[in-house]
């Protein structure tokens, strides 16, 4: 037993040291925890991965401590330190297994598979995943889809007590990574959220609902999507590449001390890391040389980013009793922007933005059901069902609306937690078949009547002439997470593609007259497409495009450079900044734009043959004033939640908008430059916030 936190720090930083991991990353000390570095390797196979929160060890091993699960299907009941194949039945029914201590947890404890971004049918105000108590939060700092590079922070509070590269909950892009246990590898994904793969017989193998697939080599390990591409990571579990099909690979290296240091796109950008003497990230540096800085405070929590143009955005951690988890963002305006609440058991409970807008209030019940309140009262009542350490939505009951009655949606879902139907809240069914192998869609049935049942066959089942059903049906590529053929009432899409998955031709066949029309496409070995033909056949329609294949002061490779039409006319991109954003375009019939960005990549002038229009922005990215070559200008305004309230050009002509708290505009007044109120229009929304009625306007 450890006296202090700084006793089982020095304990586990002198082991650490012993068995090669030279890291005081390896050891940073939780809120009240101690433990014992020689058990935490022991149950976690490498020393490399105590960073990460193994409970209450106050000991360098329980009494009675079992390391020798290792059956796939067992798992260590830290109560009575036996080998189970689930919790004990003596256990609260909210519990399950943590996969990777083997510890029996509640619901809202670091759960791998239930983190990153919410999808959308459990996803309530900014957002917060109602079946977890996760709130997410996913913030780019830089981005440029033209180089596939980019750097985006996401924040996960269901992580809120792991510490990374970026402190305590925050996760980036940059760098996924495998944690290499005993018999056992978590994937960890940029968004935060993880998956397991369990070595059984001789291979590694996922859940069943995994989209990737996983093999060991010599070198290290590939994981592979179903769209083809590859990440190679180390024999430690770093990534060093990332290859896709189509020819373009990011490349990753490291620093003396195994932190990510840059990593390469496939066009040549590079982006640049910096740390402080925590192992944290201190910069990123990106092609244009300038930067964005982070820093942190006194619990390890990343309280400060400061941003290219010098603005910057403060995080919040304002809750004792969970010193990690996300209570609000302060904007680069200097406005608090954004606030979230806990319960007891460090579940989001509330989420709002700056003035009770978008607010929403959560309540978890025994049950294991969540209800929501939104900023019009409204209570939606969501139940999930756990499917392979997922929470599946179940349920969603609404209060009554305008001539509408109260009224429920419900899910269902197979094994493999694929949606297998879905009711809508006038009882509407839709019904779903799966490619389990692969789970892939294969047939839909849409539009059943309210009380009906799902055909027992969604592949074989022939909706009745004339009748609201309809049927879809998709075939996909062999190998490939790619449809090849769709059909749906009265047409057929049919798609083909290359080896390097990129698509050659999409054709649209009407099924009752046979007639269709098709699109083809080549590429270059980078997947970039050189020419696109459209459907016409009485006349040319191809469109081609050619890249630069060099880098100089203007240009990188990869830059589009020219796009010529069907008549041969010819657009040219002369110039490019160095984060790859065009500078000059000559038009083809000569005429010249040049364009100007500001630090953080906004357009802030565009000249079209000297005349100039300019932008202005507040420190957020808000559009403030734009400035015709006229001179005329029209100025914006916001309100604190970031939503357009004003409206003014430079006669005193003015629009004011009034929002409600789900940023309805429920009036807008039009105004002279007298101040005379020349028009007004009022809309009017019910509880479930649907649009009921329009007046005014004249």
């Amino acid at each position: 037993m450890y006296g202090s936190q700084d006793a089982a720090f020095a304990a586990c930083y002198s082991y650490a040291k012993s068995v090669g991991y030279n890291s005081a990353a390896a050891c940073y000390i939780f809120q009240n925890w101690t433990y014992g570095a020689q058990c935490l390797n022991n149950i976690l196979g490498s020393v490399a991965y105590m960073r990460y929160p193994y409970y209450v060890y106050n000991t360098f091993c329980p009494i009675g401590f079992k390391a020798n699960c290792s059956l796939v299907n067992q798992n260590l009941d830290t109560t009575g330190n036996q080998c189970i194949t689930a919790c004990p039945a003596s256990q609260p029914a909210s519990q399950t297994l943590d996969p990777k201590t083997n510890q029996c947890y509640t619901a809202y404890q670091y759960q791998p598979k239930a983190l990153g971004k919410p999808v959308q049918e459990k996803c309530v105000g900014n957002p917060c995943d109602p079946s977890t108590g996760n709130k997410y939060q996913a913030e780019t700092d830089f981005e440029n889809d033209g180089i596939d590079l980019g750097f985006t922070r996401h924040y996960n509070s269901g992580a809120f007590d792991v510490t990374g590269p970026l402190g305590y909950g925050w996760s980036h892009q940059l760098a996924p990574s495998l944690e290499i246990l005993t018999g056992k590898i978590f994937i960890h994904q940029a968004d935060g959220r993880a998956e397991w793969f369990v070595f059984s017989n001789g291979l590694w193998q996922g859940d069943a609902d995994s989209l990737l697939s996983l093999t060991q080599g010599t070198s290290g390990f590939a994981l592979t999507d179903q769209l083809g591409v590859v990440e190679h990571y180390d024999t430690t579990g770093r990534i060093v590449s990332r290859a896709e099909l189509n020819g373009r690979t990011t490349s990753y290296s490291y620093d003396n001390n195994q932190r990510l240091a840059s990593v390469t796109g496939p066009f040549g950008h590079s982006l640049q890391l910096a740390y402080d003497n925590s192992d944290r990230i201190s910069s990123v540096t990106y092609p244009d040389d300038l930067s964005s800085r982070y820093q942190y405070d006194s619990q390890g929590n990343l309280s400060k980013v400061i941003y290219q143009d010098g603005s910057f955005k403060l995080y919040h951690y304002e809750n004792t009793s969970y010193p990690h988890a996300l209570t609000g963002i302060t904007d680069e305006n200097g406005s608090r922007y954004a606030t979230w609440t806990y319960d007891s058991q460090g579940r989001a409970n509330s989420s709002q933005h700056a003035g009770g807008v978008e607010q929403v209030a959560l309540s978890y019940n025994n049950d294991g059901s969540t209800d929501v309140v939104d900023s019009f009262n409204a209570s939606r009542h969501y139940t999930f069902q756990t499917i392979l350490n997922v929470q599946k939505l179940t349920s969603i009951s609404q209060p009554a609306g305008a001539g509408s009655v109260a009224a429920t949606r419900t899910q269902t879902y197979d094994a493999n937690g694929n949606l297998a139907s879905r009711s809508d809240f006038n009882g509407n069914l839709s019904c779903y078949a799966y490619d389990l192998s692969r789970n892939l869609e294969t047939a839909r049935v849409e539009g059943l009547a309210a009380g009906s049942s799902c055909p027992a066959n969604r592949s074989t089942f022939m909706p009745v002439a004339n009748s609201t059903a309809r049927k879809i049906i998709t075939v996909w590529h062999a190998n490939y997470r790619l449809p090849i053929q769709i059909d749906q009432a009265g047409q057929r899409l049919s798609f083909t593609y290359d080896a390097a998955v990129n698509l050659l031709t999409k054709t649209s066949t009407d099924t009752a007259s046979q007639q269709s029309r098709s699109w083809s496409y080549t590429y270059n070995s980078l997947g970039q497409v050189l020419t696109a033909n459209g459907p016409r056949t009485d006349v040319n329609d191809i469109t081609s495009y050619s890249y630069y294949a060099d880098t100089t002061a203007t240009h990188h490779i990869g830059d589009l450079w020219k796009v010529t039409n069907a008549l041969g006319h010819i657009t040219t991109f002369n110039a490019y900044d160095a984060n790859g954003r065009p500078l000059t375009i000559t038009d083809p019939n000569g005429l010249v734009t040049n364009l100007k960005y500001d630090a953080r990549g906004r357009r802030i002038e565009k000249s079209v043959g000297g005349d100039l229009t300019s932008y202005q922005y507040d420190a957020v990215g808000n559009l403030i004033k734009t400035t015709q070559p006229s001179g005329v200008a029209v100025r914006y305004s916001y309100d604190a939640a970031h939503r357009l309230t004003d409206i003014q050009d430079d006669a005193g002509n003015s629009i004011h908008y009034t929002l409600d708290t789900m940023g309805n505009r429920i009036h807008e007044d039009v105004v002279d430059p007298a101040g005379h109120l020349i028009r007004a229009l009022s809309r009017a929304v019910d509880a479930l916030n649907r649009l009921q009625t329009v007046s005014g306007g004249q």
